[in-house]
């Protein structure tokens, strides 16, 4: 994303208490991306689209489903809306992290999963 992207702030952060630890986190830009979730249900077939809007095109788009089993006691539609959102959710973030492992390959040449914490 570029520094001139609309959705760049300029913040500073500075120590805070998060339970009982205390964390800081220095001065930094601040961008903005949004998970957008689309919901859709017929006859206990329920699907969820999980599209990450970064600013960079084209989105990151993933899907999830949850079927209603014959065995259900009643057809809960919140529920199918929790495992389709969760399981579209974990797609994006496997799509996330990949496209993020093959963009470290690409900079720097080297494989791209080089751990949680770095590359």
């Amino acid at each position: 994303m570029c520094p001139d992207h609309p959705d760049r702030e300029r913040l500073s952060w500075r120590w805070h208490t998060i339970g009982k630890r205390r964390r800081s986190i220095v001065n930094g830009n601040v961008t903005k991306w949004t998970v957008e979730i689309h919901l859709g249900e017929l006859e206990g077939h329920t699907h969820a689209r999980a599209t990450l809007i970064t600013g960079v095109e084209p989105p990151l788009r993933a899907t999830g489903d949850a079927l209603l089993s014959d065995n259900d006691p009643v057809d809960v539609p919140e529920i199918g809306y929790e495992l389709a959102t969760a399981r579209a959710l974990r797609a994006l973030a496997d799509l996330l992290m990949k496209t993020a492992e093959d963009d470290v390959e690409a900079v720097s040449g080297h494989e791209g999963e080089q751990g949680p914490r770095g590359w």
